[in-house]
């Protein structure tokens, strides 16, 4: 009798030896379990998740020790018939494929190994930086930029870009970690755009950390060009036409004029807004 199923029993017979007395015999008989625990996992940890101490559920067929094999533990050691739902100790991030579990029931007899589904602990947020192509300042309206995060992330859209000065433009994902969108400046001056915490969720369903504030200066306004007093009368000598502008570079701050013509002073900003004052002298005269 080997089956964990058989119930204790009592056995009565008889032995007779050859000269024909008859001695009887009785005695309990207790059955052995020759029966390994059957166990199957029910609900297996998510392929990715936030969480470095994650529920895991397997079913036994009967109660017994757990044993653990990988990276995996746990701080309950018994199994009950039925399902089991524990919590594995503390997991670091990364990659855990290498977990096992199996149960022995009081009998000895251990049950087959389950393989625990692969996974994956992430606890680390996604970063988001902003940036633009567009020089600072820049005279470029809407002004490109972009949000671009540590790893893949999903749940971003426009609505969750901030911006001072201005209005978000269109909008795409350019990557899983890469979006574009363009802002109208709503006047000169400071474009800032900022994307707060949480607005995209990685794989894990980590959200995102705040982006630093990130501005572009806008300005569409062009340098205003002053030309000095010069001699307007006719006259036989050269004339030197000085100039100057409220803000950026000129392409030359006087010019001297050895006879009649013409020449253009030309002011550019850092934004590359560029100016033109032309200049023409009609008035030299040396033909004697």
């Amino acid at each position: 009798m080997t089956t964990r199923d058989t119930p204790p029993l009592n056995y009565i017979s008889s032995i007779k030896d050859l000269a024909g007395n008859v001695a009887s015999v009785a005695g309990p008989i207790t059955p052995t379990d020759g029966v390994a625990p059957v166990i199957s996992e029910t609900t297996a940890v998510a392929s990715a998740i936030n969480d470095n101490t994650p529920n895991y559920t397997f079913t036994a067929s009967e109660t017994g020790t757990i044993l653990y094999g990988g990276d995996c533990t746990s701080g309950i050691a018994t199994a009950t018939s039925g399902p089991n739902t524990l919590a594995f100790n503390a997991l670091p991030d990364g990659p855990h494929n290498n977990c096992t579990i199996a149960v022995t029931d009081a009998a000895g007899n251990a049950s087959n190994q389950v393989v625990i589904s692969s996974f994956t602990v992430d606890t680390v947020a996604p970063a988001v930086t902003v940036s633009s192509t567009a020089t600072n300042p820049t005279r470029v309206s809407p002004i490109p930029f972009a949000a671009t995060f540590s790893e893949p992330v999903t749940g971003f859209e426009s609505g969750d870009i901030s911006v001072a000065n201005g209005t978000v433009g269109s909008f795409a994902a350019a990557s899983s970690t890469v979006y574009t969108f363009v802002v109208a400046p709503s006047g000169e001056g400071g474009v800032t755009v900022s994307v707060g915490a949480a607005k995209a969720n990685d794989s894990a369903g980590n959200g995102n950390t705040a982006a630093a504030n990130f501005t572009r200066t806008f300005d569409s306004i062009a340098p205003v060009i002053t030309i000095t007093s010069y001699t307007l009368t006719q006259t036989n000598q050269d004339i030197t036409v000085s100039a100057s502008a409220n803000e950026g570079t000129l392409n030359a701050a006087a010019h001297l004029f050895t006879a009649n013509d013409s020449f253009s002073f030309v002011a550019t900003d850092a934004a590359l807004n560029a100016a033109t004052t032309t200049v023409t002298i009609t008035n030299i005269d040396k033909v004697a």
